[in-house]
């Protein structure tokens, strides 16, 4: 169970809730030219890695000192602000020219939705387990979500073992998904 409120005045709560905002603002930028010049894959998986991995010292952090906490939350929003340019990287080599718009706008929509679903889904995690709990649950699934990540995601068509030769001439002539390529063998 929780600990219950921390002893924070007005001045730390804010900074700690601004300090996930403050980090992510300030690596957006960086963020594209780093999916840009490396593997976007690793940019993106590391991103959400060193955001969730830390997420399960937070609550120690919380109570030790606010400081600490609040520098922990800047650190975590550094590291997710490049997953963002970094989606647009893997978006860029993954969709097919002609269905660019309609799938990027269901993998943002499905990303807002994420945010809106995360909202209930902590308040009964932190009505459970308090709110350290909200923490360790978000911390742990993006820990095991990187290791999925790690194994089954590829930067690009042509770097995908699964994905015939054919299929990646789809992509590489940006036919388009949903009508059947006439591609000779």
């Amino acid at each position: 169970m929780g600990s219950g409120d921390l002893d924070w005045d007005h001045n730390e709560r804010s900074l700690a809730l601004g300090g996930f905002s403050f980090g992510y603002f300030s690596t957006l930028l960086l963020g594209g030219l780093l999916a840009e010049r490396f593997d976007a894959k690793w940019v993106f998986g590391l991103g959400v890695f060193l955001t969730s991995a830390p997420a399960l010292a937070a609550p120690f952090l919380a109570n030790l000192d606010v400081n600490a906490f609040i520098a922990l939350r800047a650190f975590q929003g550094a590291a997710q602000g490049p997953t963002l340019p970094a989606m647009y990287v893997l978006n860029a080599k993954w969709l097919p020219t002609p269905e660019k718009t309609r799938l990027f706008t269901f993998i943002f929509t499905g990303l807002h939705f994420g945010t809106i679903l995360g909202f209930p889904i902590s308040g009964a995690i932190a009505e459970h387990a308090g709110w350290e709990g909200i923490f360790y649950t978000f911390g742990s699934f993006g820990c095991i979500w990187f290791v999925f990540w790690v194994y089954f995601c590829h930067e690009s068509p042509a770097t995908h073992p699964a994905i015939s030769q054919v299929g990646k001439r789809v992509y590489t002539t940006s036919k388009s998904l949903w009508s059947s390529p006439k591609i000779s063998h």
